[in-house]
């Protein structure tokens, strides 16, 4: 079914994304975001995007609902409705390789999807170079 948003979707991991580690291998002990980087997204959203999970805290059903909450406080009171999660366990390959099918599994399974983009602190473009248009890289150390 399709998402309250645009044709629009945003890829997101949160360790080096929304919050601040010291590497791109690092995790969070508790991936808090940063409320600067909360409000960048929140600007980001608000142009109609719905915005899918790439990192291992799309798994866990409680850190989703306290990041949506933190979003409508953010200023995007729709946030629930347009968050999502890729499939978890796509191939046998690196980190790298699995979150790339995972996106992949997801927008065949959202064929409503006409743009998207994907920000990580992992260089996925080094495992499929053609997604450059799609890509922002951030520094892990800095986040968003």
């Amino acid at each position: 079914s399709r998402w309250p948003c645009s044709n629009s979707a945003l890829f997101l991991n949160v360790d080096g994304v929304l919050n601040m580690v010291d590497s791109a291998d690092s995790v969070s002990p508790c991936g808090r975001p940063e409320q600067s980087h909360l409000r960048r997204l929140a600007k980001v959203m608000k142009q109609g995007c719905c915005l899918v999970l790439t990192s291992r805290w799309r798994l866990d059903d409680r850190y989703c609902g306290r990041l949506a909450s933190a979003l409508v406080r953010s200023g995007i009171p729709w946030a629930a409705q347009a968050m999502a999660a890729t499939p978890d366990g796509q191939g046998n390959g690196s980190q790298l390789e699995q979150r790339l099918l995972e996106i992949g599994a997801w927008l065949e399974s959202n064929t409503w999807v006409e743009h998207w983009a994907i920000v990580d602190c992992w260089d996925l473009m080094g495992i499929d170079p053609t997604i450059e248009d799609q890509f922002v890289r951030t520094d892990p150390k800095d986040g968003l």
